[in-house]
């Protein structure tokens, strides 16, 4: 919170302003020097942060990275400081505390530090994805005996998190793979380039591509960030409100509807279109879903608008594997 973090701050800033004066009393002009920018950084970096440019995706990690480094630079500075003045008052009763409380201290903000708290932006923004990609890693396993493999990432949507993460596993269950694009071989490293005697293409599709695909290449994983539970509870009632959408137990009231809010899609759906139907509970801007909410479709179900929230976050979170070679689908 607000007012912890300037607690947080202000106690910093006046514990190594007490610091930097007790070593200039004493005539430490170097470590008085040092002390002096470190106390004064504290504030500094709180006047800079509220000069820095906030981008689309808010205050990013990666735009704050040298705070680190002073972080640590204030950090040597408070201990060098506390260690002289120690020095300057010790007594032999004194020295045989330094070791233990320097244990102790050390051991408790550790535990203190254990907890994970993802950015909501920057690198980690997409750490909600990690349940579907475990859910994909056991299902691997079957790539390891199809030579190298060619990671095709052509399709690939800007700062997406799969790909990345999908190579370091296939690194770590030794199943050789390359890629052809020049910016992904910069990254990777030359050895990674594809050179052509690659047999297994494999690609990654995410949300109703992933879901829908019916392409020649065997599905390795499908999975979403859903257990498996929630995840065939949502399946079932997507296939359940296409059907009512067919025979009208979910009512649409088409005299409100927008010119560009999917008529033709809900007119087939009503000729008895299973397929439109479906992709109108599960299309990416949640059609069914905004028209439940602003009350142009009703139905006798009363818990309609979580359930389909449900579909929603299914859809949006799945990601599928695939792979394409001269061998048979498991």
């Amino acid at each position: 919170g607000f007012f912890v973090a300037m607690l947080g701050i202000v106690v910093i800033t006046a514990g190594l302003g007490l610091l930097t004066r007790s070593a200039y009393r004493r005539g430490k002009t170097l470590q008085a020097s040092a002390g002096v920018l470190a106390t004064v950084a504290p504030p500094a970096v709180v006047v800079s942060l509220s000069l820095l440019t906030v981008g689309p995706v808010g205050l990013s990690a990666h735009h704050v990275r040298w705070v680190w480094s002073l972080a640590v630079f204030i950090t040597f500075v408070a201990i060098w400081l506390g260690a002289e003045l120690w020095s300057a008052c010790r007594s032999e009763t004194s020295i045989r505390w330094v070791t233990p409380t320097a244990v102790a201290t050390t051991v408790v903000l550790s535990l203190l530090n254990v907890a994970y708290i993802a950015q909501p932006e920057g690198p980690v923004a997409d750490y909600a994805s990690m349940p579907a990609m475990r859910r994909v890693f056991p299902g691997m396993g079957v790539l390891a005996d199809r030579g190298p493999v060619l990671y095709d990432t052509s399709n690939l949507r800007v700062f997406e998190p799969y790909s990345s993460t999908m190579m370091m596993k296939l690194q770590e269950l030794g199943i050789e793979f390359r890629v052809s694009d020049e910016i992904w071989v910069r990254q990777l490293g030359n050895n990674r380039r594809a050179d052509g005697t690659e047999t297994t293409v494999v690609f990654q599709l995410e949300g109703i591509p992933a879901l829908d695909y019916s392409g020649p290449a065997c599905t390795v994983a499908l999975a979403s960030a859903l257990n498996e539970a929630d995840e065939a509870v949502a399946i079932a009632n997507a296939e359940l409100f296409a059907q009512q959408l067919i025979d009208g137990s979910i009512a649409v009231d088409e005299t409100l509807l927008r010119p560009d809010d999917r008529i033709d899609q809900l007119g087939a759906a009503r000729d008895g279109d299973f397929n439109a139907a479906w992709l109108l509970v599960l299309v990416i801007d949640g059609t069914l879903g905004r028209w439940v909410f602003d009350g142009l479709a009703t139905s006798s179900n009363a818990n309609l608008a979580n359930e389909l929230d449900q579909i929603f976050g299914w859809m949006l979170t799945s990601y599928g594997l695939f792979a394409e070679g001269p061998w048979s689908c498991p």
